[in-house]
């Protein structure tokens, strides 16, 4: 069964100890911007290329939105609960028939706190509660040791490599091989 927009709206915004995770908003741009899109090390691993405008980042979030309105992707901000207009990153879910992708970035300030692993780990949980699903899978480079360790930490486990089915822009412009774990039921 694919989640829908309907299902995980019931959800959000999703709260843990530390974390607000809530639908992504134009009026996000400007923070977002300043926050991690325009910072070339936090995009050195990503898919996407370092915004060099805000306008960029709200062509990417107006391309988010219309991901969500047709249930096809799923893109949040995460933002510091005790001070939710705070944006330190965001989440992805992407679904299929009976899988679910999932993607995540911070902010450089927020690395090595556990709040990525925090945000994995709810969103698991709370996806895992939806009959249907089989597995949740994450994508990542080889080279992105951090993101290996939060998947490995919130219970994931190596599945398989990609060869070279992937173009990272930072990193160059040919494909180059990712990684997948996942979680299964």
């Amino acid at each position: 069964m694919k989640i829908t927009k309907n299902q995980l709206q019931k959800h959000i915004p999703l709260h843990t100890k530390r974390l607000l995770i809530r639908k992504i908003q134009m009026k996000d741009a400007n923070e977002l911007f300043k926050t991690y899109t325009s910072d070339t090390k936090v995009t050195s691993t990503t898919s996407w290329s370092t915004h060099t405008s805000v306008d960029e980042t709200k062509k990417f979030l107006q391309h988010c939105l219309d991901k969500w309105k047709k249930s096809e992707e799923f893109n949040m901000c995460i933002c510091l609960k005790k001070n939710p207009s705070k944006l330190i990153g965001m989440f992805k879910i992407k679904p299929t028939e009976d899988t679910v992708s999932i993607g995540y970035v911070l902010a450089r300030r927020y690395w090595n706190q556990g709040l990525a692993t925090e945000a994995v780990e709810a969103f698991c949980d709370l996806l895992l509660s939806f009959s249907g699903l089989n597995k949740i899978q994450a994508f990542t480079d080889p080279e992105n040791n951090a993101s290996i360790a939060v998947l490995k930490k919130a219970r994931f486990n190596y599945s398989h490599r990609l060869p070279k089915n992937i173009i990272r822009p930072q990193m160059s412009s040919k494909p180059r091989d990712s990684i997948v774990f996942s979680l299964h039921t």
